[in-house]
Order: C-alpha cells, then sequence, then structure tokens
C-alpha cells in the first residue's frame, strides 16, 4: 500500500508541475499547499482500490480529528484514519511540528508526513536529513523522488524534492 501511495502521490506532484510549467512558465511552488493537498486527495480517492483494497474508503480533507488542529487530507476506513500531512516547502520546525501532530494519533491510525522540499540539490538537505535522524525511529522513509523546479524566491536552478515518511 505505500508504495503505490507514493507512485500516486509522485504522479500527481509530476502532473502539476507540467502544468503550471506549460500554462505559466512556473511550477509546483507556485501552487497554493491547499491546491497541491486537495489534487493528491482527489488522485488518492480515484486509485483507492489500488491502495486500500475494497474496503469502504471516505475521502475527508482539513477535518480536525483531536490532535492539535485539522490534517490536510484524510482517509476515514471503518473506525480508523489514513491520515497525510503535506508541506510544500517549509523549515525544520514546521515539519517537526507536523511530525510531532501526527504523533498525537492514536498508533490504530495510518500517519503519514509528505513533504515537497525545496533545495538546491537533487538530495535532501540538512532540514529533511535532520527530521530523519531526530525521529530514526519513529519515521520511515516511503519514498524520494527529485526534479527542476522554478521559484522566483531563488535566482539558480532549484529542486522539488518529494518525500514520503511513515510515522510509525
Amino acid at each position: 500500500m505505500n508504495e503505490k501511495l507514493f507512485e500516486i502521490i509522485r504522479t500527481t506532484v509530476n502532473g502539476i508541475e507540467s502544468e503550471l510549467k506549460r500554462s505559466d512558465n512556473t511550477g509546483i511552488y507556485f501552487s497554493p499547499e491547499l491546491h497541491v493537498a486537495f489534487c493528491i486527495g482527489r488522485d488518492v480517492s480515484k486509485n483507492r482500490k489500488q491502495i486500500f483494497g475494497e474496503n469502504e474508503v471516505q475521502w475527508l480533507r482539513e477535518t480536525n480529528i483531536g490532535n492539535g488542529g485539522p490534517s490536510d487530507i484524510l482517509f476515514k476506513d471503518g473506525d480508523r484514519y489514513i491520515v497525510i500531512e503535506l508541506k510544500l516547502r517549509g523549515t525544520y520546525d514546521s515539519y517537526k511540528a507536523d511530525i510531532e501532530k501526527l504523533k498525537r494519533l492514536d498508533a490504530k491510525h495510518q500517519r503519514f508526513f509528505c513533504v515537497l522540499l525545496d533545495s538546491f540539490s537533487e538530495q535532501n538537505d540538512e532540514r529533511l536529513i535532520k527530521l530523519e535522524n531526530e525521529y530514526i525511529n519513529q519515521i520511515t522513509r516511503i519514498g524520494h523522488a527529485s526534479f527542476p523546479t522554478w521559484n522566483n524566491w531563488y535566482q539558480r536552478q532549484i529542486y522539488c524534492n518529494l518525500n514520503l515518511y511513515e510515522v510509525v
């Protein structure tokens, strides 16, 4: 399930990147985080049987399930949730806050942290390396993908490093 979830997210993010590059010569970072979250939720929902099997899974968005505010993307499967917190760019502290928010959920829920890191390299930078080291026994990286993109904040080439983690 986890690898299929990552592939759907990667395909969605690449589609947004391509669309923005064609239409406005921009990239994924031109899109608001809420739009990216909606597109991911929509595409996961469309492919729910491939990801979740035959379970009757309901897509929810921006729903508060009692862990410190609304979560970006949720799927309800009976009495448990599959929760995805999304960060588009961000700081180490904002990434850590999302991990802590996910940790407050009961372990019966599946908890994911998805980040689209802006970096000058195709590799994760110190923000995610520090996060992975600090939460070494609490998060598992499911997938990493990288692609060159554009952002008007920088004057040189940047990359979007897409990472999906499961909070265990």
